[in-house]
């Protein structure tokens, strides 16, 4: 039998069928069986339901695959707790980190852009509640067009609240 090795989406030959199911299972979060994961939660309202909800998710998910986890909770921008979490993350600390949605690491994309890339170069993996995988080029792209919509979105947002104060001034 041939051995296969998959290198950036292309197979060469050199490595043998554990190889290819190690790197499957980094991929699917079975590799670091003792891992450690900090589950950041955040809500823009401070809504103690949404925090508890997305905490729940993220504890769920480190008991599913044996990891110890330590919680992170901001309220409204990402503040105090991301700060403690991107150290933990600089002394390669922790293994993943849980958001619940990609929205929830930020609100500009520029700051989710620079923390995803910061999360990759310290080979950290994100895990969200749906599953999306960054280490597939699909959960990247995913990951990068979720933080531009949401820079949109919030472009839209404050683009009608000019106008509207902008209307208001009119009719005095």
């Amino acid at each position: 039998m041939k051995r296969r090795k998959i290198l950036y989406g292309r197979v060469s030959s050199g490595a043998t069928t554990a190889t290819l199911k190690r790197q499957r299972q980094a991929c699917n979060g079975f590799l670091h069986e003792n891992g450690r994961c900090g589950l950041y939660v955040r809500s823009a309202t401070g809504d103690r339901r949404a925090m508890a909800m997305q905490e729940d998710e993220g504890i769920k998910l480190c008991r599913r695959n044996g990891w110890q986890h330590q919680v992170f909770r901001d309220v409204g921008k990402p503040g105090v707790e991301m700060r403690k979490l991107m150290k933990l993350v600089r002394a390669r600390k922790l293994d993943h980190v849980f958001v619940f949605r990609w929205d929830r690491l930020g609100r500009e994309l520029r700051q989710v852009t620079a923390l995803l890339n910061e999360f990759r170069r310290r080979g950290v993996r994100i895990v969200t509640a749906d599953r999306c995988e960054q280490c597939i080029p699909a959960g990247t792209l995913f990951a990068d067009l979720a933080a531009a919509c949401r820079q949109y979105e919030l472009s839209l947002m404050a683009q009608r609240q000019r106008w509207a104060l902008a209307r208001r001034r009119n009719r005095r």
